[in-house]
């Protein structure tokens, strides 16, 4: 009897968790930039196969913008023409004038879409409607809190996006920057709802102010100053969305008591002090200190989630 033939198995992994992977590989694919351009169309139709344009989109435009200098070059000549024949002109001036892409895509976008005869107006932090709110809350124990703000995402004001930093008031942090969490779009009463009211509802009581631009910067800023007076390096998910860190954050409007702080203190934080991630895992996985009403830090060891 003849035996079965054993199935091969894997992770069965999307096609747009893969998307990266294979355009890097086309682009850095030596000569493949030098071919004709329906040979480059038809390898990017293969790596698109089966993910929808609000989808791909984003990634090919990230991809191209990483790309060397001359693969670059190349696929800007290309791109145009190819944008129009997958029809996805209006998806990709979607993506853009909602403020779905980061600032350097954004502007590659508007380029071809330029390209494509079609003028688009990406959100900018220049205009009124950029911010939109913002929250502080900090637990009743002087333990955690948190810093939210939320930027309008469309034109229209019917969708936002926003970061969340996570705040840490025991030592070593003492009030600064521990994490922090970039916030998916949602229509502003359900961001509201899922990232702000969850927390009136926490078993330790949280009290919350909303804040106005001004406020929530003074607030942030503080806050990195402690990242400083503690060298602590910034958080490496901060590092990350840089870009809106400084189009949402750093240009928001100051006043007399606003601290002092640029896009070169950012960089030089990012790289130097001791590191928040290492500083977490030891918290999770040896002991944290907590300071306690008299001043004195007492040293606690096991789950920092342990209600005990």
């Amino acid at each position: 009897m003849a035996k079965k033939k054993k199935e091969k198995r894997g992770p069965n992994l999307s096609p747009l968790s893969l998307l990266r992977l294979r355009l890097d590989g086309l682009l850095h694919k030596s000569g493949w930039a030098a071919r004709d351009a329906a040979a480059i169309y038809a390898d990017l139709a293969a790596v698109i196969k089966d993910i929808s344009p609000d989808h791909y989109l984003p990634i090919v435009i990230k991809a191209v913008n990483d790309a060397d200098p001359t693969v670059h070059e190349r696929l800007m000549e290309l791109l145009p023409a190819w944008v129009e024949q997958m029809k996805t002109e209006s998806v990709l001036a979607m993506l853009v004038e909602q403020g779905n892409l980061q600032p350097q895509e954004s502007k590659l976008a508007t380029t071809l879409l330029q390209a494509c005869g079609l003028e688009v107006s990406p959100v900018s932090v220049d205009e009124e409607h950029a911010f939109h709110t913002a929250f502080y809350g900090a637990d009743e124990l002087g333990s955690q809190g948190f810093i939210i703000i939320l930027w309008y995402a469309n034109r229209q004001q019917s969708r936002v996006r926003g970061l969340n930093f996570l705040i840490d008031f025991n030592p070593p942090w003492d009030g600064a920057v521990k994490d922090v969490m970039t916030l998916p779009q949602r229509s502003p009463r359900d961001m509201v709802a899922q990232f702000v009211d969850i927390w009136r509802n926490n078993k330790v009581h949280i009290d919350i102010d909303e804040l106005d631009a001004v406020a929530a910067k003074q607030r942030l800023i503080e806050a990195l100053a402690c990242n400083q007076a503690q060298n602590i390096r910034l958080p490496r998910d901060l590092v990350l969305v840089r870009d809106l860190f400084a189009q949402h954050v750093l240009a928001l409007p100051d006043d007399a008591d606003t601290p002092a702080f640029t896009l070169d203190d950012f960089d030089q934080m990012a790289q130097s002090g001791e590191s928040a991630e290492s500083i977490t895992h030891i918290e999770q996985t040896v002991g944290r200190r907590v300071r306690l009403e008299d001043g004195k830090e007492l040293i606690v060891m096991g789950d920092p989630f342990d209600d005990e």
